[in-house]
């Protein structure tokens, strides 16, 4: 009996992000990454509708570019970011999500992949005010810093997202900018 409590309590403890998005209005994240050695800042976003018998599914970009860049067709009408956001919730990290807990916050050991470390509480500025959660960073088997999250349990999206090689400049930093539950 004792034992079904321990995993049913673990369950409860570890935080997974949305699985089914079928319950959000929409989801913002504010993306800094680099590109051709420049640092760059763009909105992405997804409103959520629904008529009488679909989803309807709203995609909005927001690029930050100098006044002297050229615009090109890929900038206007190009989605190279969709495969990043599908990195940042890649299902195949599910297992890494499965591993933390904000309840315990012991530093796990993940083979093949690193360690998982808390590191305290941390704030993120959105739009609307300013998100606290847990960050949880995943240091490789060499202890650099491969990727970090910063979690609140209660929300269901990453705080923020930062992947790369130890705070290296090519690295991409992902915030929840906005978002709303139907």
């Amino acid at each position: 009996m004792l034992l079904i409590l321990v995993l049913v309590g673990s369950v409860f403890a570890s935080w997974i992000p949305l699985q089914d998005y079928s319950t959000v209005k929409y989801v913002y994240n504010k993306i800094t990454y680099f590109e051709n050695g420049e640092q760059k800042e763009m909105l992405y976003g997804v409103t959520i509708d629904k008529d009488e018998d679909q989803y309807v599914l709203n995609y909005d970009t927001t690029y930050f570019l100098p006044l002297d860049t050229e615009l090109t067709a890929d900038m206007m009408f190009g989605q190279q970011f969709s495969m990043m956001l599908f990195t940042f919730l890649n299902p195949m990290l599910t297992f890494i999500y499965d591993a933390i807990d904000l309840d315990e916050q012991m530093n796990t050991k993940l083979y093949g992949f690193g360690t998982l470390k808390y590191e305290g509480q941390h704030s993120v500025q959105g739009k609307n005010g300013t998100y606290t959660g847990t960050k949880v960073s995943l240091y490789n088997e060499d202890g650099e810093l491969s990727m970090y999250w910063i979690i609140d349990p209660n929300i269901p999206f990453a705080l923020e997202t930062f992947m790369g090689e130890d705070y290296a400049e090519d690295s991409t930093l992902i915030k929840l900018w906005d978002y709303a539950l139907n």
